[in-house]
């Protein structure tokens, strides 16, 4: 599938029912999720629900919990969306995360952890041009020698747009948002912070905490935040990642 990507370009990519990133999948906590991956690609592949404590038969590892899914066929994920919280989905499968193969997963709590007006899911990205670029060649642990590769991240991505076109999160004076924080990226740190204000921190890759106050975090790949934002400093204010 073709995207394009504002003052960067348009790029051949592989993706989950056509977007980057793939849709949100928003359950509430205790429902059944059935998810049926047709796999459209020339490769095997299989999916991980990132963060979902699941059964090994659901998990998506290839080869190690599941064989691959073969190109033409399909294979049914089903599970109980629980715990509530941020969660991801992607491929677990070489590069296919870095081709375009991750999106949010949203459990919803059935009691509410905390109070809010309004929410928004950010997933932050690091952006795969082409194929992975070989580096040489490296001996691992075993003395074999493996070749190097180091993909070729050339923007990174707030909800599959770029800093030269952002997303707008619209909010209210005085509203409370909830803003929950996604890091599927394949080798990026992001340190995340919202110009004139502060973030009070509510969940660590899913699970609730005692909030806390910061003016910034660190999102490694994988790992997941949700924040509170208290809307009382009018104007348009940037989102830095």
């Amino acid at each position: 599938t073709q995207v394009e990507i504002p003052s960067h370009g348009v790029f051949e990519k592989w993706l989950f029912n056509g977007q980057f990133p793939g849709p949100e999948i928003r359950a509430k906590e205790g429902e059944r999720l059935r998810i049926t991956v047709k796999n459209k690609l020339p490769e095997g592949t299989t999916v991980h629900w990132h963060g979902i404590p699941l059964h090994n038969a659901m998990d998506g590892v290839p080869e190690i919990t599941q064989p691959a899914i073969p190109p033409g066929s399909s294979f049914v994920y089903e599970f109980d969306a629980a715990p509530a919280g941020t969660f991801m989905y992607h491929s677990h499968f070489g590069f296919q995360p870095d081709r375009g193969l991750v999106g949010p997963l949203i459990v919803e709590e059935q009691r509410v952890h905390v109070a809010y007006d309004r929410e928004y899911t950010l997933t932050l990205t690091d952006f795969l041009a082409g194929e992975p670029a070989p580096l040489g060649r490296s001996k691992n642990a075993s003395g074999e020698m493996k070749e190097m590769l180091e993909p070729p991240y050339i923007v990174l991505l707030i909800n599959g747009r770029p800093p030269e076109a952002p997303p707008v999160f619209d909010v209210k004076s005085g509203e409370r948002i909830r803003m929950r924080l996604i890091n599927p990226s394949g080798a990026t740190i992001y340190r995340f912070a919202i110009g004139g204000h502060p973030l009070t921190v509510t969940h660590t890759d899913g699970r609730p905490v005692e909030p806390f106050q910061v003016d910034s975090l660190r999102l490694a790949p994988g790992e997941r935040y949700d924040v509170l934002v208290d809307a009382r400093n009018p104007g348009a204010w940037p989102i830095a990642a």
